[in-house]
């Protein structure tokens, strides 16, 4: 028999549906709805709980430590490259896609992008033998030239003398950027630390070449 509070709803339902409901049936209705309530609650906290869960992207490390590069081979050729006159060795090469519309870059287009930073550039491949090194696309200029200056690392970086320069920029593929950061080693110690090239005709203002 039916519990006394549950007559009424029973007397209410449809005559045909009562002798169902009062010889038993009303216990698989109420099971029923226990488990459709208990599926709402259980999609609501899915709902609830489930935005909070941030996604984790597991970024590449691109930390590179200068201090533990190898020295550069030796030199050979008939002229250096310079900044700002002060002659370097090119020992490692940033290159990434710059912009929501960026254009794609590889490994293999090093040398190209770098003789669009400056002509003859991508000689420096051979002599050298920089890193070289493809980051994620980076969203604007001033990201890509903070990014470089953190992840670039050099020994001893409180101490205003360094042999290590590092120049920031971006190349034009056609009309779409490319972010370029190159790490210098200098024949001395200096004060330049850091030059950013805010455009790309600039950079032939910054690097030049000197004969030997």
């Amino acid at each position: 028999m039916p519990p006394d509070a549950l007559k009424p709803w029973i007397e209410s339902a449809p005559p045909e549906f009562q002798p169902f409901l009062n010889e038993g049936g009303w216990i698989l209705v109420l099971a029923g709805l226990a488990i459709v309530a208990l599926l709402i609650l259980a999609g609501l906290a899915s709902l609830l709980f489930g935005r909070r869960r941030k996604r984790v992207v597991e970024l590449p490390d691109l930390t590179e430590d200068l201090g533990s590069y190898p020295p550069p081979p030796a030199l050979w050729g008939d002229r250096r490259l310079t900044v700002y006159d002060l002659p370097v060795r090119v020992r490692l090469v940033v290159l990434a896609p710059l912009g929501t519309e960026s254009v794609q870059v590889r490994e293999e287009d090093a040398g190209q992008l770098l003789d669009l930073v400056m002509p003859g550039l991508s000689a420096m491949l051979k002599t050298d033998k920089p890193r070289i090194r493809v980051w994620p696309t980076q969203l604007s200029h001033q990201g890509f030239v903070a990014a470089f200056r953190r992840h670039a690392q050099r020994p001893d970086p409180e101490n205003p003398l360094s042999r290590w320069v590092l120049v920031m920029g971006k190349a034009l593929v056609g009309r779409r950027p490319v972010a370029v950061g190159l790490a210098l080693l200098a024949d001395r110690d200096n004060t330049l630390n850091r030059v950013v090239v805010e455009q790309p005709h600039q950079w032939m203002e910054v690097l030049r070449w000197k004969k030997l």
